[in-house]
């Protein structure tokens, strides 16, 4: 689906309240715009969206700054201070969501990645392939991979992190 879990969120917009260095924030896997509308336009936003028919659905050109339509793991990622990846290298087969993680965790200062756990969806929405879970991550999976970020919040189905 194109919007992501509410699990998290508040951490999320508490954790951006108290930050004063993030001026850019790159959004992949925009979806219909979650982050924008929950973290406001005190920001610069730019998204990376797979599936081009969500931006008019959805307005994204209203919520974004910069829009790149194309698959998170081929196109140069805009710079900016955050990068989100919420909800989205669950949508990518393991190796190829792994090396786009270390991608994003070189590229930028913070990141904060929500990924639902042990969840495998073949769901598609508003017909999107790309809407299907692809790989499957245990919590254990991904502290191994992002266990040196300083959040970590594990709420059992939803799994947190924040650099």
């Amino acid at each position: 689906m194109p919007v992501s879990s509410e699990k998290g969120k508040e951490l999320i917009y508490n954790w951006f309240s108290e930050q004063n260095d993030i001026k850019t924030i790159v959004d992949l896997g925009c979806g219909s715009g979650t982050y924008p509308k929950l973290l406001g336009k005190g920001y610069v936003w730019k998204g990376v969206e797979i599936f081009a028919p969500y931006v008019a659905k959805f307005k994204l050109n209203e919520l974004y700054d910069e829009l790149i339509i194309g698959d998170i793991q081929h196109v140069n990622l805009p710079k900016g201070d955050c990068c989100i990846a919420g909800d989205v290298l669950e949508h990518i087969e393991k190796e190829g969501a792994t090396r786009t993680f270390h991608k994003i965790d070189r590229q930028f200062k913070h990141v904060v990645v929500s990924m639902p756990i042990n969840s495998r969806s073949q769901c598609t929405a508003n017909n999107n392939q790309y809407e299907r879970h692809i790989s499957v991550w245990s919590w254990e999976d991904m502290v191994e991979m992002m266990g040196h970020f300083k959040i970590k919040e594990n709420y059992r189905t939803m799994g947190i992190f924040i650099r």
